[in-house]
């Protein structure tokens, strides 16, 4: 077993060593690699939260992560970032994908996606896809075809106030999507898939690049293999 020693006041989480090193490649170096928690089994991670770990070590036993407040979702996106984790990375995009399937993408979760990310990253290609998909700001004149399709995709006059409010503070977010698309046009192919729909996850989806849970079972250390 392993010991997660988690936030200012030391929480101690105990999960077995093979299903972190398997899941994790964070853990894997920490655990598998040439640091003292190697040989210790504790692992220390004072700038972590506690509720964060656990959704991560719920994740590991029951495959499903749950998210109890929908407005944290990238939040776990940035966990399975930070701890190596792309099978937990991609299970959220899935929890993603299922919450924007038939709605507008929102500016607070596309502000989130670029908060604390990097240029090219899967979350940030995954907002600015989703908003050149559908864009949300409300029409500047009277174009009769926008017009119709704003109709059929109803924005409230508060989100597109947030989107403004976004558009006018500029910055990455802003520049994807106006090289990519508009904030403000109708898209020029409304029958296209969405970036939600299974045949376009694939591009949203981080690659699997830890061990073989095999390798975890017959305790091999990760230098031996790196």
């Amino acid at each position: 077993m392993a010991t997660l020693i988690v936030g200012p006041d030391n929480h101690r989480i105990l999960c077995p060593r093979p299903l972190l090193g398997y899941h994790s490649e964070f853990f894997d170096a920490a655990l598998y690699g040439s640091f003292s928690a190697a040989h210790s089994g504790e692992v220390q991670m004072p700038d972590e939260d506690v509720k964060d770990i656990m959704v991560f070590i719920n994740w590991i036993y029951s495959g499903t992560v749950i998210i109890t407040d929908e407005n944290e979702v990238t939040k776990y996106w940035l966990l399975g970032e930070r701890l190596l984790s792309p099978r937990f990375a991609n299970e959220v995009m899935y929890s993603i994908f299922n919450k924007f399937l038939r709605v507008h993408a929102e500016p607070k979760f596309c502000e989130n996606c670029y908060a604390g990310t990097i240029p090219g990253c899967k979350l940030r290609q995954f907002a600015r896809d989703l908003i050149t998909f559908n864009p949300p700001a409300l029409p500047q004149g009277q174009d009769v075809n926008f017009c119709a399709f704003l109709a059929a995709n109803v924005v409230s006059a508060q989100a597109a106030h947030e989107w403004w409010e976004i558009i006018r503070k500029g910055g990455d977010l802003v520049l994807d999507v106006c090289t990519r698309g508009s904030f403000t046009h109708l898209p020029g192919h409304l029958y296209r898939p969405t970036p939600c729909a299974p045949v376009n996850h694939h591009r949203y989806l981080l690659p699997i690049t830890t061990r073989p849970i095999e390798e975890f079972l017959e305790g091999r250390s990760r230098t031996t293999l790196h």
